[in-house]
């Protein structure tokens, strides 16, 4: 019989949470910082600590084509586990962390007795499946171009929070915008370019 195995990374290491001091105006007490969180003050020096990931969503691809090694693109083959003789390949598991932010994400410490998980599986479909790795490889790529986690948590958060009917009103509205623009900036470049003097021009 055919075995496989998966391995996923529960433990994060990223820098320290910032923590910087407020006064709060309408009663003038301070706030301070929330130990449990590790959080250090904005003039401390930033570690690297472990965070626990809370939540984890195990996925089922849903895809029973014949695909060829030769014929995946490079940003899947790493989901696809080929038999030895290459005339098939392992069910894709999918371990979907994409909606898991930052600030769910549970610094490890002396302060916790225990570590919170929360396992879901659900089939995905392959649709959705490539969407997650596009808007995944996408983020990355943010995130090498100099994008903090805060602002990929934003944009997260944007889709999270957002009605769909509204989020995709704006960029319908957002394209028709786009297109406006260039018509009237190609007139302008028809008009100058017929004009031969600028006689009855003030």
């Amino acid at each position: 019989p055919h075995l496989f195995k998966y391995c996923y990374d529960m433990v994060v290491y990223q820098q320290q949470k910032k923590f910087i001091e407020r006064q709060n105006l309408m009663t003038g007490e301070w706030e301070k910082p929330d130990l449990s969180r590790q959080a250090a003050s904005e003039t401390a020096d930033l570690q690297i600590v472990s965070f626990w990931k809370p939540n984890i969503t195990i996925s089922i691809i849903d895809e029973f084509k014949d695909y060829k090694p030769s014929q995946l693109p490079d940003q899947l083959k790493q989901h696809f586990h080929f038999y030895k003789d290459g005339r098939g390949y392992f069910p894709i598991v999918y371990f979907n962390d994409f909606w898991l932010l930052n600030e769910n994400l549970v610094p490890i410490n002396d302060t916790l007795d225990a570590l919170p998980l929360t396992i879901t599986f659900e089939p995905l479909s392959q649709m959705k499946f490539l969407l997650y790795e596009q808007f995944s490889l996408s983020l990355d790529m943010q995130k090498n171009f100099g994008s903090t986690d805060k602002d990929l948590d934003d944009i997260k958060l944007m889709f999270l929070e957002t009605n769909p009917y509204l989020l995709g009103l704006t960029v319908v509205v957002s394209l028709l915008h786009t297109v406006f623009d260039t018509l009237a900036f190609k007139n302008d470049i028809q008009y100058w370019r017929n004009k031969k003097s600028m006689a009855g021009m003030s």
